[in-house]
């Protein structure tokens, strides 16, 4: 910016020495050639004045170049960084007798200026001729004193005072060609109020961009140090219907280059619009409306930081420090945060992108054609795209009061989140939830050439049923579980993830109930059916001390060995295999009845004759049969038991003996029409949601 004020104040120089001197030397007609050559020469750019030239003596020193450019470095996207419809100049004659250059007016009508940065960052505003880094004084007409302007430090800005310095409806345009960003701007009106470099300059403008006008209003206390060293104090403010952003402090020049500190604050009152009014595309319904932000911001080349701060989103708020580091290889996210409690349903449920209206003139893309939908049995082979994790990295610590989903109210917690060359690591410390806690940590890995994902959790004391009611939609299981696992997977899909996971892990329910069947029933039931006993009509629910197991998983495979239900009177163990990959179950349960009415930690003991259960099939729509090899281990086991059974049979009808089975299977016996308990089969299936 430096090297770029001091190129225009080139061109003017240029201009007041050939305006005082061509005069004395050659024909009017002759002046733009000597201007042209000058200000190239002192530039390194080519400057071209296509139209006429006037100029003027009296009453005031008056020069006027009509369609005036200036070009762009070689190989720049536009040819010409700069045109001008008309440069009007003005100088008071007086303080020239005195050697000192006093500006009454300068205009730029309708200005067209083009800035661009090219591929490798290089932008065109900067001159490369260094020639233009000392600014000769006018050339001497034949009576004209020496100043002491040339006692100043090389590189500086002459002596200049200001009277009307205005830029009148230009355009102003920005492609960077490392990004392919371009922005435009127009009716571009700007005012700046400078008596001197010495004293405070107020710059005060209008433009339209997008449709959308944008008004500009700022202070620079010192203009001259902030040209030469880049040190001023600075007050600023832009302000239009969908954005406002104020600074109050200073800017220098430091070890990250030039940079700036102070109070910030920015509003955005409308999200949607704004991203559409910046983006050019509409993000649809957003779930937060407005965000703002204040803080004391330091900012050079380097690194961004934002101290102190307060941001706002809808009804969310954070306190604390957020840095953006540019220095590295790529964009770097410091961030040390409180956030009050967040109420997430009011976010949650707030309509997407799907059947919300569009913003106003945003422009809508062309219907897609539907894609068919992955069969529900199915997983999905479609791409998971983890590139953005390679985009940046990130440390951030964020202390939760606390947040509300699904009407639930999850305790306090500390969250960290490290991201470093596309490793990601986020980890919650331990969380009250339902009267106990909570506590994990989650990683994934888009370095790899195959992504990697990992997830760690840890539960201890938390009430299932509403935990499981409100975010499983399962409300078959109550107790206070206990539960700790290590899962990873690798895979650019999910059949791949769920191809290739592998893990292990334990989960403890205790002191609850399943709902919906009542397994102490149908164990009684078999035996008051040999026996030629009345069968009662019971809850269906299966109250336990304890139910859980461990597990491992290996290539998709669930093997549970050890599953275990401590209740009064019932004993149940369980084995078997889910494999994901097919969502198929494999399953076999063997209840029995106990000689004790104690539960958890209660003895394995045993008595009656039992038939064990076998749940196969697809885990959307499993099977129950009784496992008929099993009830014979069962027959050779406990031969007593089965003795029992079959004196109970005695005198009875084949057809009465299997009757009598069956009705102790279902449940009904002597109860009252639609009343009995349903099959045992369906009992089961509803435990599946079916």
């Amino acid at each position: 910016m430096r090297k770029f004020l001091i190129g225009i104040a080139v061109v003017v120089v240029v201009l007041v020495g050939a305006a005082i001197a061509v005069p004395f030397l050659v024909p009017v007609e002759q002046y733009k050639g000597r201007i042209e050559a000058e200000v190239t020469e002192r530039t390194g750019r080519a400057f071209r004045i296509e139209g006429p030239v006037s100029l003027s003596l009296l009453p005031k020193l008056a020069v006027e170049l009509n369609q005036v450019s200036f070009a762009g470095p070689p190989g720049a996207r536009s040819a010409e960084m700069a045109r001008l419809g008309k440069l009007e100049l003005e100088l008071k004659i007086l303080p020239l007798l005195s050697g000192k250059v006093e500006l009454d007016k300068l205009v730029l009508r309708e200005p067209h200026i083009a800035l661009e940065v090219d591929a490798q960052g290089r932008p065109n505003w900067v001159l490369e001729n260094q020639t233009a880094q000392a600014p000769a004084e006018p050339a001497p007409a034949p009576s004209e004193p020496s100043g002491q302007s040339g006692d100043r430090q090389a590189g500086s800005l002459p002596e200049l005072s200001f009277g009307e310095v205005e830029l009148v409806d230009g355009k102003v345009s920005y492609f960077d060609a490392r990004s392919g960003a371009a922005y435009e701007a127009d009716r571009v009106n700007v005012e700046v109020l400078a008596p001197d470099l010495e004293r405070p300059a107020e710059i005060k403008g209008k433009l339209v961009f997008r449709d959308r006008p944008v008004t500009i209003d700022s202070r620079i206390d010192n203009p001259r140090g902030l040209v030469e060293t880049g040190a001023s104090k600075l007050a600023a403010a832009v302000a239009g219907d969908l954005i406002s952003v104020r600074f109050d402090g200073e800017l220098a020049n430091g070890q990250g280059g030039p940079g700036a500190r102070g109070a910030l604050d920015l509003g955005m009152p409308a999200l949607r619009e704004l991203v559409t009014w910046a983006t050019g595309a509409d993000p649809g319904a957003l779930p937060i409306q407005n965000a703002s932000l204040t803080g004391r911001l330091e900012a050079n080349g380097q690194r961004v930081d934002l101290t102190g701060g307060t941001y706002k989103a809808g009804d969310l708020e954070a306190t604390g420090n957020v840095g953006l580091g540019l220095a590295g290889p790529r964009p770097k996210i410091d961030a040390v945060l409180s956030l009050a409690r967040l109420h997430l349903d009011q976010y949650l449920n707030k309509p997407g992108g799907a059947g919300a209206q569009p913003a106003q003139g945003a422009q809508q893309p062309p219907a897609q054609p539907a894609t068919p939908k992955p069969q529900q049995d199915g997983w999905s082979t479609e791409p998971i795209d983890l590139s953005a994790l390679r985009k940046l990295d990130a440390d951030i610590k964020l202390a939760l009061a606390g947040l509300t989903v699904k009407g639930v109210d999850v305790g306090a917690s500390d969250i960290a989140v490290l991201l470093n060359d596309g490793r990601l690591k986020t980890t919650m410390g331990e969380t009250a939830l339902f009267d106990g806690t909570i506590s994990g940590q989650v990683t994934a890995d888009a370095a790899a050439a195959v992504p990697a994902v990992g997830i760690d959790f840890r539960i201890n004391g938390v009430q299932a049923e509403p935990v499981l009611t409100r975010f499983a939609e399962f409300d078959k299981l109550a107790g206070t579980a206990r539960a700790v696992a290590s899962l990873k997977a690798t895979g650019a899909s999910q059949r791949a993830l769920v191809e290739a996971l592998n893990g292990q892990g334990s989960i403890t329910f205790t002191n609850g109930a399943i709902k919906g069947i009542n397994l102490a029933a149908m164990v009684r039931n078999v035996g008051a059916a040999f026996q030629g006993q009345a069968v009662g009509n019971e809850p269906q629910q299966t109250d336990f001390a304890e139910l859980g197991g461990t597990f491992t998983i290996q290539n998709g495979v669930v093997q549970n060995n050890d599953l275990r239900l401590l209740a009064p009177l019932l004993r149940l163990d369980g084995a078997g295999t889910v494999s994901l990959p097919p969502k198929t179950i494999d399953y076999r349960l063997q209840p029995r009845l106990a000689a004790t009415i104690e539960g958890q930690g209660g003895k394995q003991d045993v008595q009656g004759l039992t038939v064990p259960v076998l749940i196969r099939g697809s885990l959307t729509s499993p099977s129950f049969a009784p496992d008929v090899a099993g009830l014979a281990e069962e027959l050779i086991r406990n031969p007593d038991a089965a003795r029992q059974q079959l004196e109970a049979l005695k005198g009875k009808t084949p057809k009465d003996a299997v009757k009598g089975l069956i009705e102790g299977l279902s449940g009904g016996g002597n109860q009252p029409p639609n009343q009995g308990a349903s099959d045992p089969a369906q009992q089961l299936k509803g435990l599946f949601g079916r």
